[in-house]
């Protein structure tokens, strides 16, 4: 039988590629490997990350490490090519000379502050640097830490070696690219110059009615013109195999988590019970809160640790995120003696399907896929699968779909009316899609352009729709002999903002930002009342009460102030459009998706 990939694992099936590959790929570029591991150590490392700063998916860490992976290798293949080079003695130069400020934040001494002979002895010593605070542990673990720190600074020196090979490349590129200087003199007429106005602005109306498909398909018909598409789009029709643990996975994982709690509850309090929980907490998902008996979301965690002492080990509580096993760390005062507040150490897992259940929804995905490829209709295999047939929106190659990049990637490697290797997503599960549209760059079909078409419907219908109210507006304002801006009737849902400075780039006043408004006034730049002129966010009967332009006079002073940063923005731009372009020509064998399971 044919197998294929199924990727279901969050985490790296690497040991069985190991038998046939040496070092195990994540993908080539142009013939040069990125390895498995080195992948897998930036997604650990990012996902570290995310759980200290901006919260990110599993998806979009992977997909944004292979991307900055393989921009790494594009640009090393183009160093190569033009003979950019950076040493070690390079790196080490900049990192003992000119300190980074990250380096500066992380090597320190007692007393918080950067410690150089630190950082040397980190770099050229850590043997001695280890024994000299060391002297009474272990071999094994002084040589652990050396290990540590070895390692520490090798992927330092590589990630500045990266840094600096990239400022390299971007510097030899920038004198082969011109500087756009109609941009540049835009950028100052942008900047110097000033509308002092009052405004009254009538907002878009909420949208309360969606549009019917004959609607949909007459406005498409009247501006078929504006609809294209600058990269290939595909569609799928699929079935969905939902990935979900059986009743007799959740009774199995259930009665295990509480015999955990229970063996852990059977030791005695102390070093022997935290041994066998923290053994747990490392290998799964664990933190630290406070459980409050006032908050709604602790509710079902108090229940549990009621009346508990330190040392306690309850659980497990099941919610929709999984099961959760609590420690009582301490037990704090609450707002009340009966009701105190407990500090715990929770962890959390999942109620996953186990490998039965995987191993018979995937023969029943085999089965399907064979089943069409055999020539069965489509129809047939659904209703034999008992699945309903499905169809996707229009994405491009780089889009997320059912919360999973891989759906793309499979989509755009295979031939229309084929089906795809199964993807497993978070949102749908195991999918078995069959590419049914590709539609090349240039004018989009009724079909691929209807979200767009709707969204401009609903545009028209609560903005453009409102220029008859917009023109009684303006005819209810006027100016008094002494200059004061007036209006008859203030209307119900229009707002006045008196003496507000319009800037080019679409700043209104501290609460408006309108571009294609703050363009509209400045194009009629003429004191007095105008409009109603039409933005982006709804419309704007403006009175100018003064207008200043740019003075050619002061350009020569504004390059001084701002022209080595906007000729470096022109520079990092065109930086962008050549990678896009050699990206774009370039040869990528991607494999990511055997490792990871989104």
């Amino acid at each position: 039988m044919k197998t294929r990939p199924i990727l279901l694992p969050l985490v790296l099936f690497a040991c069985a590629f190991a038998c046939l590959h040496a070092q195990p790929y994540a993908g080539i570029v142009n013939g040069d490997t990125i390895r498995l591991e080195e992948m897998a150590r930036e997604v650990g490392r990012r996902t570290e990350f995310a759980k200290l700063g901006r919260p990110m998916s599993q998806p979009d860490i992977i997909e944004a490490t292979w991307n900055d992976l393989v921009t790494r290798t594009l640009v090393f293949q183009e160093c190569r090519k033009r003979r950019i080079d950076v040493t070690m003695g390079d790196v080490d130069s900049l990192l003992l000379n000119r300190t980074p400020d990250y380096v500066r934040r992380g090597i320190v001494d007692e007393k918080g502050r950067f410690d150089p002979s630190l950082l040397r002895a980190m770099l050229f010593s850590p043997d001695s640097l280890v024994r000299a605070h060391s002297d009474d542990i272990p071999a094994n673990a002084r040589q652990q830490q050396i290990d540590d720190i070895k390692a520490s600074m090798k992927d330092l020196r590589d990630r500045v070696r990266m840094t600096m090979l990239d400022v390299r490349l971007r510097e030899a590129l920038a004198k082969e690219i011109p500087v756009d200087s109609s941009r540049l003199r835009a950028s100052f007429e942008n900047a110097a110059s000033r509308c002092s106005a009052d405004v009254i602005f009538l907002p878009c109306l909420p949208n309360t009615k969606e549009p019917t498909e004959a609607e949909l398909q007459r406005w498409y018909d009247q501006h078929k013109a504006q609809y294209r598409t600058e990269h290939e789009l595909r569609r799928l029709v699929f079935m969905a195999f939902k990935v979900e643990a059986s009743r007799a996975d959740s009774a199995m994982i259930i009665r295990n988590v509480t015999n955990f709690v229970q063996d852990c509850m059977r030791r005695p309090a102390g070093r022997l019970r935290d041994s066998l929980f923290q053994s747990v907490a490392r290998t799964t998902s664990s933190g630290n809160a406070v459980v409050d008996p006032d908050s709604a979301d602790h509710a079902p965690f108090y229940n549990v640790c009621r009346g508990k002492k330190r040392g306690d080990i309850v659980g497990p509580v099941k919610l929709q995120d999984g099961l959760h096993v609590l420690r009582i760390d301490s037990v704090l005062k609450g707002p009340s003696r009966t009701r105190p507040r407990y500090a715990v150490t929770a962890l959390n897992t999942a109620i996953d399907a186990t490998k039965p259940t995987l191993d018979s929804i995937l023969q029943n995905v085999e089965a399907t896929i064979e089943s069409y490829e055999a020539g069965k209709e489509l129809g047939e295999v659904a209703q034999a699968a008992h699945k309903p047939i499905e169809v996707s929106p229009y994405f491009g190659i780089d889009e997320r779909l059912f919360g999973s990049y891989a759906v793309a990637d499979a989509a755009f490697r295979t031939q229309v009316a084929a089906a795809c290797d199964p993807v497993d997503t978070p949102e749908r599960g195991v999918l078995v899609a069959i590419v049914v549209d590709s539609v090349p760059p240039g004018p989009m079909p009724f079909d691929a352009a209807i979200e767009k078409v709707r969204k401009d419907i609903i545009h028209d219908r609560t903005c453009l729709g409102r220029s008859r109210e917009a023109r009684e507006l303006k005819d209810m304002c006027a100016l008094t002999p002494e200059g004061l801006f007036v209006i008859a009737e203030h209307p119900r849902d229009a707002k006045i903002y008196r003496d507000v400075t319009i800037d080019r780039g679409g700043m209104i006043g501290d609460e408006l930002m309108d571009t294609l408004a703050a363009k509209g006034i400045y194009d009629q730049g003429v004191r007095g009342i105008i409009g109603p002129v039409y933005g982006d966010n709804g419309w704007y009967v403006v009175n100018i009460r003064d207008i200043v332009k740019a003075n050619p006079d002061e350009f020569g002073m504004f390059m001084q102030l701002n022209g080595a940063a906007l000729v470096e923005s022109q520079h990092a731009e065109a930086y962008d459009r050549w990678l896009a372009g050699v990206r774009s020509r370039s040869t990528i064998d991607d494999k990511r998706w055997v490792y990871f399971r989104y």
